[in-house]
């Protein structure tokens, strides 16, 4: 979303023979709830500057979809959490999704590039329909690793020490501590920035010129709730906690004294 953001900053100017300068080139349509084929078409109407009058059906909907589009001279029609407009449909009302953006890439009037923005889920629904995927080739952000950007991420944790004019006492080398942290965000960049961010956040608050390990430790306990055994900047196994779960508040301890966390 936000590297989306970064290019439709280059598509905000006007376009030739375009009525007006409400609408830029490219246009993003946050996925609706419910999102259904009708409320995600008045969604885009909405982005469009447009607002419905009446009780119209979904395909008179989408038919002022496409005029509204050709009006603009809109080129890229972005919807955010696609997967959630394409699954969370009955298998007819998915296939009318599928079809419906397949038809905005192929009006004769004026066709459009779409762009499909949402999770790994988002890839297998275009791998299912051929059309569709032809028309979106699918575009990953593969997950940070320990193995291959422990370097970047140090850089970027530099920088935000530099900005902040602090110091770090992370009481281990900083590959252990830039491991961690990746772990901890479950390989998401924007997580690494947000542990980074609050953390430094903290040492403003207790007015030090020091940044800790114990600041990330509790971003972390603040964010998730976690106990110490599943917080990855404390826990001497971290490599073993699925952060993705913990962050997503599905993580529960095996009986036993000896078990080790797992996924609810």
């Amino acid at each position: 979303t936000e590297a989306l953001k970064k290019i439709r900053q280059n598509f905000s100017g006007l376009r030739i023979d375009a009525p007006d300068d409400r609408i830029g080139e490219f246009v993003s349509v946050e996925t609706p709830s419910p999102a259904t084929l009708k409320w995600t078409g008045i969604a885009t109407l909405k982005a469009l500057n447009f607002d419905i009058g009446g009780k119209p059906g979904a395909p008179e909907i989408w038919g002022l979809v496409r005029h509204h589009l050709a009006m603009h001279r809109v080129l890229f029609l972005h919807f955010d959490e696609a997967q959630d407009f394409i699954l969370n449909q009955s298998g007819r009302e998915a296939n009318s999704v599928i079809n419906t953006i397949k038809s905005l890439t192929q009006c004769e009037r004026w066709p459009v590039s779409v762009v499909l923005s949402g999770n790994t889920v988002l890839a297998d629904i275009l791998d299912s329909d051929f059309q569709l995927g032809r028309r979106v080739p699918p575009v990953h952000f593969e997950n940070l690793s320990s193995a291959g950007d422990t370097s970047d991420v140090a850089d970027i944790l530099q920088q935000y020490l530099s900005a902040a004019d602090l110091g770090f006492d992370m009481e281990s080398g900083i590959e252990e501590f830039i491991s961690r942290l990746i772990a901890a965000a479950s390989g998401q960049l924007g997580l690494v920035f947000e542990f980074i961010l609050e953390a430094i956040s903290l040492a403003f608050d207790a007015q030090r010129q020091q940044l800790h390990l114990s600041d990330f430790q509790q971003v972390y306990r603040d964010r998730t709730g976690s106990v110490d055994g599943a917080n990855p900047f404390i826990a001497e196994d971290y490599h073993g906690i699925n952060a993705r779960a913990v962050l997503d508040g599905k993580l529960t301890k095996q009986t036993g004294p000896k078990k080790s966390w797992m996924v609810s």
